[in-house]
């Protein structure tokens, strides 16, 4: 991905308005994180996909990735499905979970709004990959994240990735 001017006119030329999901593929997650305008479109997902084979992996796997961590989140806390519309699972009344192996840039904005419009705020964990914790943990301060290397996500497919299911609610 170029810098500067080509980065911005790309922006500016994506036009979202007829669907809901969108997927990019970059090399450089940490750029369009940290637009200075965000990255998003008001949609329902705007995925992050980095652009190499383990990329293809998250893509391809993304249901039972995204079901065995919380298989796994659900042996470790007891945790039901969430009724706050930004997080994917609830501990109790304050602590919630996002479960996010590919990032969302959607319900990254509406996090960061959250946090920046709210005084008294619910604690948000974010379950996903480690090479995103710094960058996560730099646009959202006020979330804690919890890394998952891909040796934890690889062990977690063997554990729990035979469980079947349908498509993933969530993408």
């Amino acid at each position: 991905m170029k810098s500067g001017p080509f980065f911005k006119y790309n922006l500016d030329q994506i036009s979202l308005d007829k669907y809901t999901n969108a997927m990019i593929f970059t090399n450089n997650i940490e750029k369009i994180i940290l637009h200075e305008k965000g990255f998003y479109f008001g949609n329902q997902y705007t995925i992050l996909i980095p652009y190499d084979e383990y990329g293809k992996f998250l893509m391809r796997n993304n249901y039972a990735i995204r079901h065995s961590i919380y298989l796994r989140i659900k042996e470790m806390y007891d945790v039901e499905l969430s009724d706050f519309r930004l997080a994917d699972l609830k501990v109790d009344d304050d602590n919630y979970i996002v479960i996010m192996p590919l990032i969302n840039m959607e319900i990254l904005a509406r996090l960061h709004y959250y946090f920046d419009e709210n005084d008294n705020y619910k604690n948000i964990y974010i379950f996903g990959l480690e090479e995103y914790e710094s960058i996560i943990k730099q646009y959202l301060p006020k979330c804690e994240y919890k890394s998952l290397s891909k040796r934890k996500i690889n062990e977690l497919l063997i554990k729990y990735g035979k469980t079947g299911g349908e498509d993933d609610e969530f993408l």
